[in-house]
């Protein structure tokens, strides 16, 4: 009578470690991802504040403009937003640029990289120069 082999069931050693480490690697590269879509997430919603920002004091400008022919202070103001503070600028333009409006919005994000946003418009100094939309 020959020695009958015995069939093993389960996985050896090697195998078990294979998985181990492919496991791992993989949520080593998983979280690094995370992190990166976070840093990501964080500097859109910097931005998306950031625009918003600029939209409302350009349209403080233009309505300013309106409604005084042209008189808009430029200047600097520093608004605290949810996650940074922010710095918005107006400049208006000289002689025949005049009704030229740029306001610039800049931060600093999370990584101490310098960030921001600038929004132009020519903007009519008077509300006559508006024409009004057809009836």
């Amino acid at each position: 009578m020959g020695t009958a082999m015995s069939k093993q069931n389960g996985f050896s050693l090697i195998e078990v470690l294979i998985s181990a480490v492919i496991i791992g690697v993989a949520a080593i590269v998983l979280a690094r991802f995370q992190g990166e879509m976070m840093r990501g997430t964080m500097l859109a919603g910097e931005r998306n504040e950031a625009v918003f920002l600029a939209q409302t004091k350009l349209e403080e400008a233009r309505q300013a403009m309106l409604q005084t022919a042209g008189a808009v202070a430029a200047g600097a103001t520093t608004v605290t937003g949810r996650t940074t503070s922010f710095t918005v600028t107006t400049a208006v333009g000289a002689g025949a640029a005049s009704n030229r409006v740029q306001v610039t919005v800049a931060w600093t994000d999370a990584q101490n990289a310098g960030q921001r946003v600038v929004v132009m418009s020519n903007v009519p100094h008077n509300a006559g120069a508006v024409a009004a939309p057809p009836s």
